[in-house]
């Protein structure tokens, strides 16, 4: 009796062995599935990444069209300015002796200059005689004419040397260095010592 007892012992003990095993192997398998499972997903967020990537250069280029859209902007709204405002911000920024604007009348007769062919202008020349000081600023109405506007005032730098070679050397040596500048539909020049900086100002409302 007793060892058919003890049998049944055994043949239970088994058993309950052999379920534990089972349960282990199929914790076993749901942890393994839930490795592979975290594995695929993180696999596809490694794919997600080149997307990402590929974005960047899209938004970089929109970023360099907005720039450029401003700055073409602001270029606009600069060679907008006037003459007459363009020679105000010459005379807040540089140090100038005493300036006059000179009207149409004097410029057309005493220069020569056609003002028809200008859609606008500015001529202004120091007040006192003993400065050779000069600055003009022109547009012309047709581009053609810019050529036609450059050879009238080469006449008029040559006539102030005449004037001032003999008398004046200093302001001489100071027209001998000026040149007429043109660029598209703008005719300009500055007699100066400080032709350099006044050129600062202008350059970038005539390019």
């Amino acid at each position: 009796m007793k060892i058919t007892q003890t049998i049944t012992r055994g043949k239970r003990r088994q058993k309950t062995i052999e379920l534990q095993i089972k349960k282990l192997r199929r914790v076993a398998l749901i942890l393994l599935c839930i490795g592979f499972c975290t594995a695929c997903g993180n696999v596809g967020t490694n794919q997600a990444e080149p997307v990402m990537g590929t974005t960047a250069p899209l938004q970089k280029d929109t970023e360099e069209t907005v720039s450029q859209t401003e700055t073409a902007a602001v270029q606009k709204e600069e060679t907008s300015k006037t003459m007459q405002e363009i020679y105000e911000e010459i005379i807040e920024t540089v140090e100038q002796p005493e300036m006059v604007t000179l009207n149409d009348n004097y410029i057309a007769n005493y220069y020569g200059i056609d003002l028809s062919l200008l859609e606008d202008y500015l001529f202004a020349s120091a007040e006192d005689v003993i400065y050779a000081d000069m600055i003009v600023l022109m547009k012309v109405k047709e581009e053609s004419s810019a050529q036609t506007m450059k050879d009238s005032l080469d006449t008029m730098v040559t006539q102030k040397k005449l004037e001032l070679e003999n008398y004046l050397p200093e302001q001489f040596q100071i027209v001998e260095k000026s040149e007429v500048v043109v660029t598209g539909s703008y005719v300009y020049l500055v007699i100066s010592e400080k032709a350099e900086e006044i050129q600062g100002v202008i350059a970038p409302y005539f390019n």
